[in-house]
């Protein structure tokens, strides 16, 4: 058999003969350089329109000019340039890059800032990487690994779990601002707009008609988060979502440190330390919900004027979260693990922001104007299980009782309650 004579020798040539080891090196070969060819054509280094990064990437322009006018950063990065700074000082160990003889790594700020960009606007990944003038998987592995590096590096400070003397604080903060006893935080679902995952199915759609992942915290009197579950499927209920996650658990089973039972103010009443809520989720001792809205007395409406007063912490967290981050506003494109870790990174950085703002930063385009959202008239999706016990039920009565009390009574709850009748 004779030797190949050009690259166009292949398989089927020796096919039609007979092949000896010779020829099946040959063809091996040749196949080899052509995968090799192929290969080399299709992958760059970095494609020319990356390489002018330093000189017409969207931050190397447009940063240092922000920095000299603090209501334009702020608008820009939704936090001002000395939490930007702070934030880069503790995240930034854990996504700082060196470089190489090859070429020169994408700095601290620079990852932040597209990290931020991202979750503040909600812009696609292809879009920043023209911005920035980096490529779309570049930009995907910055926002997983910047996510996951703030959650691990703020949670310990600004989202830690309380212990029994964080608790008592945050019952004394809720009692101080929204005149309720007792009471440890506020409880709701939020659902995180996302891309139907691939081979996903229905776990994903929920109730609204979109696919999601599920935000349950409890939020303090100061519209932070205390505790956070996030990513359980779109699909099940807040009641659902709360008593099948490991925080719902360890509240339900009294191993978070809460304390004991304390006398309701002016009385004589003990009452467990609870977390108020919508009708999704059930009465508990220590969950309290409102009544049903079906033939009210007057004690009732007060009690759940009065108990949606002080759910309105959390109705008001989701308001300026939703508004400072608007990827919660765009379905996510990016995987369900990504997507659970922006969202913990988001709720970590908003107790970042205002933690170091002492609680009482709030443009007014932040501002979210919850005050329909304590009418007992909203409508809500009653739950269909767990049936409240005598003791979950007393405790609501003698809550009942205590917001009509001299003691108890605010002197604005009887115009409130014909307002929202």
């Amino acid at each position: 058999m004779r030797q190949p004579e050009s690259s166009h020798y292949t398989v089927t040539h020796l096919i039609s003969g007979r092949m000896d080891a010779y020829s099946l090196a040959v063809v091996t070969a040749l196949l080899w350089l052509r995968r090799r060819r192929r290969k080399n054509k299709t992958r760059i280094w970095m494609h020319h329109l990356n390489t002018r990064r330093p000189d017409f990437g969207s931050f190397s322009h447009l940063f240092p000019d922000l920095v000299n006018h603090p209501e334009k950063f702020y608008n820009f990065f939704r936090m001002t340039n000395e939490n930007f700074k702070k934030l880069v000082e503790l995240v930034g160990p854990s996504i700082r890059k060196i470089n190489t003889n090859y070429r020169r790594a994408i700095g601290t700020e620079k990852r932040m800032a597209i990290f931020l960009r991202h979750v503040v606007t909600g812009e696609s990944l292809t879009s920043l990487g023209y911005q920035f003038r980096i490529g779309k998987a570049t930009v995907h592995k910055i926002v997983k690994e910047t996510s996951k590096a703030i959650w691990e590096t703020l949670q310990p400070q600004y989202l830690p779990v309380p212990d029994e003397h964080q608790w008592e604080e945050i019952a004394r903060t809720f009692f101080e601002q929204w005149n309720i006893p007792n009471c440890i935080g506020s409880i709701d679902g939020k659902h995180c707009r996302l891309k139907c995952p691939a081979k996903a199915g229905s776990l994903f759609y929920n109730y609204k008609g979109y696919h999601s992942i599920v935000l349950l915290p409890i939020v303090d009197a100061n519209c932070c988060f205390t505790l956070i579950d996030v990513g359980q499927y779109g699909r099940n209920s807040d009641s659902s979502v709360f008593t099948e996650s490991n925080m719902g658990r360890s509240f339900l089973c009294g191993s978070l440190g809460i304390p004991p039972s304390r006398e309701i103010p002016n009385t004589v009443t003990k009452t467990p330390f609870f977390l108020v809520g919508d009708e999704a989720f059930p009465l508990k001792p220590n969950i309290m919900r409102p009544y049903p809205r079906k033939d009210l007395d007057y004690p009732k409406k007060v009690y759940n004027y009065r108990i949606s007063r002080a759910r309105i912490t959390v109705e008001r967290a989701f308001g300026i979260l939703a508004k400072k981050f608007g990827v919660l506003q765009t379905s996510m494109e990016t995987s369900v693990e990504v997507s659970e870790a922006v969202v913990k990174s988001i709720c970590v950085l908003h107790n970042f922001i205002q933690h170091e703002n002492s609680f009482n930063y709030f443009p007014s385009d932040d501002v979210h104007d919850a005050t329909h959202s304590h009418s007992s008239n909203s409508s809500l999706t009653a739950t269909r299980s767990n049936r409240a016990t005598a003791e979950a039920m007393a405790v609501r009565d003698s809550l009942k009782e205590y917001f009509i009390s001299p003691g108890g009574a605010l002197e604005w709850q009887d115009r409130a309650i014909h307002r929202n009748v």
